[in-house]
């Protein structure tokens, strides 16, 4: 296997190196006020298609899907990453795709 910066470490030690407590009361507050001040509010997400790059263990994914994309696609090449966001987060339309950024291909029949 090519040695790739981080990932490689990763995976060698099945960790994802951040993580966030979402069943605390505040989450779902701080992370709406973060996108807003990004300019982006939680709400623009509501039936859009949405992909997510180095994903981690879904955490921002857990406040977006409360306002119902379309379709919500997660890239990581970070195995435990993939193995967490396959089993916390529960929502019919999503994807999980093992690559990197850098190796990344969109299908052509993949709505973005």
């Amino acid at each position: 296997m090519k040695y790739k910066p981080f990932i490689s470490f990763y995976n060698k030690y099945n960790i994802i190196p951040v993580r966030q407590n979402i069943k605390k009361p505040d989450f779902y507050y701080n992370r709406s006020y973060l996108y807003t001040r990004l300019g982006v509010p939680l709400s623009n997400f509501e039936s859009k298609s949405v992909i997510e790059f180095g994903s981690g263990g879904g955490f921002n994914a857990s406040a977006i899907i409360r306002h119902k994309p379309s379709s919500y696609t997660f890239v990581d090449d970070s195995l435990r990453s993939l193995e967490l966001i396959k089993k916390s987060i529960k929502y019919k339309k999503k994807k999980i795709i093992k690559s990197d950024i850098f190796n990344y291909k969109k299908k052509k029949n993949m709505i973005l």
